[in-house]
């Protein structure tokens, strides 16, 4: 450098330490980091990609940063800053509460339930997520119970037994089935 000459001093660096403008750049891709926020660790700087790349950053699948904080919530094998971490549908925070996860995005129950939910065809009630459930086709769903799940002429429990589809129905045999 000589005198007169344009400087960038990053303050992270240290007083001492500066840059021609065209050579502040990352380390790793050679970006120019004169107007980009830059990091700087072990004598070297990088643009904001290539450092969490290093230390192991991730990012926040709502916002796309950062997460630099301490506090931060994992979901899905993601993580998320906490603040962001809401229902895709209502927006209501998640941290701390039950959510059932569509596809990468996150739903509270209640909002699960109204727009993805499944109905039991027998008892005519909501499948909550955690229950287990059984389906035929995209259409008829029921509650993996005897109470649900059961032949329609005869009442037979059918969970873990055969079973016969007709008319969207389900019955235990075909005595059963041309009975109905």
């Amino acid at each position: 450098m000589q005198p007169g000459d344009v400087a960038v001093f990053a303050e992270r660096a240290g007083a001492n330490k500066c840059w021609h403008p065209q050579c502040f750049v990352c380390a790793t891709c050679q970006e120019l980091l004169v107007d980009l926020i830059y990091f700087y660790k072990s004598g070297q700087v990088f643009c904001g990609r290539h450092y969490a790349e290093r230390q192991r950053l991730s990012r926040c699948p709502a916002c796309d940063e950062l997460i630099f904080s301490q506090q931060y919530t994992e979901a899905g094998g993601q993580h998320w800053h906490t603040r962001h971490f809401c229902c895709a549908a209502c927006c209501q925070p998640l941290a701390g509460q039950q959510y059932v996860l569509r596809g990468e995005r996150p739903h509270c129950l209640d909002c699960y339930r109204q727009h993805y939910g499944k109905v039991c065809v027998t008892c005519s009630r909501g499948i909550a997520p955690s229950d287990q459930r059984i389906s035929l086709g995209d259409e008829l769903f029921w509650h993996a119970t005897a109470e649900c799940f059961h032949c329609y002429t005869c009442r037979a429990g059918l969970v873990s037994a055969p079973f016969i589809c007709a008319s969207n129905k389900v019955f235990c045999s075909d005595a059963c089935a041309r009975s109905f």
